[in-house]
């Protein structure tokens, strides 16, 4: 989880058995995102803690999460994650989707599926952008669109 909806997603994988280990990659913080973009403030303040608490008081086995806090061009090289099946990019702006992006596609086992939370919106038209040009040379990704886009990664 790329962004900071790790509950959701924490306790739909523990719930389907998976046992695969979950990443949570955020600042945390309100601002402004690598790339510039201003980010809506929400509330941000304290919301770090109050996820690791959730977390840490809820059924899922202590390690299972884990949370790295701060930007993504520092924490995704610095934290080996292994293999992922499963990644959900909800990072909002164009930096933030290029590095994710960049970083996370090597990991991604092949039939792997990418979220993309913010694709073909008017307001993150950023996120839209990275996208597209990542996907302009590849063909080992595939756009497919369900309730959400996602790219599958293919052979």
């Amino acid at each position: 989880q790329y962004g900071h909806s790790l509950g959701v997603i924490a306790h739909l994988i523990y719930d389907e058995g998976l046992g695969r280990k979950l990443y949570g990659f955020d600042v945390w913080e309100s601002g402004v995102s690598i790339s510039g973009e201003a980010i809506p403030s929400v509330a941000w303040k304290d919301a770090f803690q109050a996820v690791n608490a959730a977390l840490s008081a809820s059924f899922l086995p202590v390690g299972q999460v884990l949370l790295v806090r701060g930007q993504f061009k520092d924490s995704l090289p610095e934290t080996e994650t292994g293999g992922l099946a499963l990644v959900h990019l909800d990072c909002d702006a164009y930096g933030s989707y290029k590095i994710c992006l960049t970083q996370l596609w090597p990991r991604l086992e092949l039939g792997g599926i990418m979220i993309l939370d913010e694709y073909g919106t008017e307001k993150w038209a950023g996120a839209t952008r990275a996208v597209d040009e990542f996907l302009t040379f590849r063909t080992d990704a595939e756009l497919l669109h369900d309730a959400k886009f996602y790219i599958r990664k293919r052979c």
